[in-house]
């Protein structure tokens, strides 16, 4: 401790900016002074980002590693003498904490205007590796030999990143993921219950996609996780104990990376590419109507009532739904598929000049639904909507087809789900039952659900291991 307050001192007093220990004098001390100071020793990597004067290992003992805005110095403490720097891609920097690893092979650095770490072999006095990590970045520690723990102020979590792989370990992603594909294909089975409708409408067709871009990044993320980065990992742990270790591809002679930290690499860019994709194709998702699905003839019913005005005719169709006496009858809480039609008075197709709107008004609760219908490609107007109380509702469909408002009202009754509930309505044979296909969905989200937590579970346990 004394030997720490007296090397504090010392580098204090060289100045702002520059600022080393000697590494003859660290011992295992791996010490992070003002987030600015490391000592070097010995290195073993085998790649730069930015290179100094010379790619062969040269080492850096006894030399004093001082960070300015605009360079990294290496100073000798006997001459006071500077023997090296490093200026490539070092422009206004900004240091925070600076920590030299055990064995004093790496120094990583803290940047803190763009939020990285930066990695130095000491013995080719290079960069080997820049990481993102998250925002507002302070303080480094070096509690585990194969580890270098950087803190964001600003999320109030720490980054774990592993000396062997340079990578940012985290299980966020993987929740996001399992979580992403585990609801897309509960929605999927929602909005697209059959095989048809997933096929052969664009938003079948759209969130299929989706839905397999996200099953084929958490694939993707689950082999470079579990099975490219433990393969460069020789003392890696299993779930329950100490594992064999697995022979890592030995370092080229040429400096260059390994067949395995090649695919690591690879599979990450696949990873942002297809997850990019998912974005996009969530956004186009919003533009389309869940009402453009079809309705098959497996079991779902599929109903219309039209009323006359004076410019033609108004048609509202529910799916699943059955009607008996000018009145559609849906189930509680269940997800139906309204579509609204306005046809001119020889029965062709019209468009509307305005939003075509959807009021649903319940008076025994007080409630009122209105919900803006979406253009399909077959001309008409769609949404999805689930009605959350039993009994009679009126149902309102306003636009403005061809200059002319139109505001015409329909009757629906919402059937209660429970088994002992009874009523006279008439209203045919409307089951309600959920397709095989849907099933199949359903069923194949859990499993995705299920797998993703384990592998969930298995990263908390090990992340937990840390801490002991």
């Amino acid at each position: 401790m004394n030997q720490y307050t007296t090397r504090r001192h010392m580098m204090m007093a060289v100045g702002a900016g520059v600022l080393g220990s000697v590494a003859g004098c660290l011992g295992s001390d791996d010490t992070e002074d003002s987030g600015q100071t490391a000592t070097a020793s010995q290195g073993d990597d085998d790649q730069s980002g930015a290179q100094t004067e010379s790619p062969e290992a040269i080492g850096s003992e006894g030399l004093v590693y001082a960070f300015a805005s605009n360079r990294i110095a290496m100073i000798d403490p006997e001459t006071g003498e500077v023997v090296d720097d490093i200026t490539d891609s070092i422009d206004e920097n900004e240091w925070g904490d600076v920590v030299i690893t055990h064995d004093h092979s790496q120094v990583f650095a803290i940047e803190q205007s763009l939020s990285q770490v930066i990695v130095i072999n000491t013995e080719t006095r290079v960069i080997d590796a820049t990481i993102d990590i998250g925002p507002s970045p302070v303080h480094m520690y070096h509690p585990k030999p194969n580890e270098v723990w950087v803190h964001s102020d600003a999320e109030g979590a720490f980054y774990v990143i592993d000396r062997d792989t340079l990578a940012v370990e985290t299980i966020v992603a993987l929740t996001g993921v399992t979580l992403a594909g585990t609801t897309g294909l509960f929605l999927t089975a929602w909005h697209a219950p059959t095989a048809e409708a997933l096929l052969g409408t664009l938003y079948g067709t759209v969130l299929t996609t989706k839905t397999g871009l996200v099953l084929f990044a958490l694939g993707i993320g689950g082999v470079v996780r579990f099975v490219l980065l433990r393969s460069l990992d020789p003392t890696a742990q299993g779930v329950f104990g100490r594992t064999q270790p697995t022979p890592t591809a030995p370092v080229r002679e040429d400096g260059g990376e390994s067949t395995t930290l090649r695919r690591v690499i690879w599979g990450v860019r696949i990873e942002l590419v297809v997850l990019i994709g998912v974005i996009l194709l969530s956004g186009m998702l919003t533009s389309i109507p869940t009402a453009a699905v079809a309705a098959g003839d497996e079991g779902i019913p599929q109903s219309s009532i039209e009323t006359e005005h004076d410019g033609g005719v108004v048609e509202l169709s529910a799916l699943p739904a059955d009607d008996a006496n000018d009145r559609l009858f849906v189930h509680e809480y269940e997800p139906v598929i309204y579509e609204a039609t306005f046809r001119d008075q020889s029965g062709e197709l019209i468009s509307s000049d305005r939003t075509v709107r959807l009021l649903a008004t319940h008076e025994e609760s007080d409630t009122a639904i209105e919900i803006d219908l979406e253009e399909t490609q077959d001309g008409t107007y769609a949404t999805v909507q689930a009605l959350p109380a039993h009994g009679e509702w009126d149902l309102r469909v306003s636009g403005q087809p061809e200059d002319t408002f139109v505001a015409e009202w329909f009757e629906l009754y919402v059937i209660i789900d429970h088994p002992e509930h009874t009523h006279d309505h008439s209203h045919g044979d409307l089951t309600g039952e959920q397709t095989p296909f849907a099933g199949w969905l359903g069923l194949l989200g859990l499993v995705v659900g299920v797998i993703g937590m384990v592998a969930v579970s298995i990263e908390t346990i090990r992340f937990g291991r840390r801490q002991h």
